[in-house]
């Protein structure tokens, strides 16, 4: 559970941007799109080993409702580090720095190759 007060707000955000509100019609493609947006929205802004945990969808044909449940677990949080910066012959040293501004990557999708970039295991 998201506790401090950036992780909290970054929850709020992520409830606020869920597309599957109360009244909206259930389909499986919007069920699978708002999984897939609540988790970018957690893996892009300090967790980047985000993962869905568990989702439920209790579909009672009856009085055509859907009852959904998600959870996401953040996993670590992550954040950059200060930079050693050595080695460079092609490129300038500030657009390496620009790179690492001393925070957390913001707004990167991470992909594999992206994570093995930005965490040292």
């Amino acid at each position: 559970m998201l506790r401090d007060a950036p992780s909290a707000s970054q929850r709020q955000h992520i409830e606020d941007a869920w597309s599957l509100p109360p009244g909206t019609r259930f389909t499986q493609a919007r069920w699978d799109a708002a999984k897939r947006l609540a988790l970018q929205l957690l893996s892009e802004q300090n967790y980047p080993l985000a993962r869905l945990r568990t989702s439920t969808a209790d579909i009672d044909p009856v009085t055509r409702q859907a009852h959904l449940s998600v959870q996401l677990d953040s996993g670590p949080r992550y954040q950059i580090g200060a930079l050693a910066i050595s080695g460079l012959e092609r490129y300038d040293a500030a657009l390496v720095t620009r790179l690492g501004a001393g925070a957390a990557p913001q707004g990167v999708a991470f992909d594999p190759t992206a994570k093995r970039l930005y965490i040292q295991d």
